[in-house]
């Protein structure tokens, strides 16, 4: 897999558990991390949003896992986006979030919190994104 392009869903499928490690804080406390491969494959898909944002375009929201290819660890989009304005790039960030939300929420009963810490903070600011004249504020 380290060398194939395979679709993003597939690459989730398949890597998801390496993205997030529990670590025994001090206090004997569990807390979320992001691994290496976590941050790579974070880094990379917002950078496919940011990207597209800054020549004006989008997917507005209509996008899905498959619509985006994954080569050694990197993001990289396969579906074009196009010109659909502010509010497409509104609609891709809400999208945007709702599927890292997923990727990086984890169930373990040892932990205090359900995100790694600051994610919530990361995705607060996604959603809250001016976007004011193609710009992102």
């Amino acid at each position: 897999m380290a060398d194939e392009t395979i679709t993003l869903q597939q690459y989730v499928n398949a890597a998801r558990q390496t993205f997030l490690t529990v670590a025994l804080l001090p206090d004997q406390n569990h807390s979320l991390e992001i691994t290496p491969e976590g941050c790579l494959f974070l880094l990379t898909w917002t950078k496919c949003f940011t990207e597209a944002f800054s020549k004006g375009k989008s997917w507005n929201g209509d996008f899905t896992l498959a619509d985006f290819k994954v080569c050694r660890g990197h993001v990289q989009k396969h579906k074009k986006p196009k010109k659909f304005g502010d509010e497409g790039m509104k609609n891709d960030m809400e999208k945007f979030v709702e599927e890292i939300e997923l990727v990086f929420r984890s169930r373990d009963s040892r932990l205090r919190f359900t995100y790694p810490p600051y994610f919530s903070n990361f995705t607060f600011r996604l959603r809250n994104l001016e976007i004011i004249q193609k710009c992102l504020i």
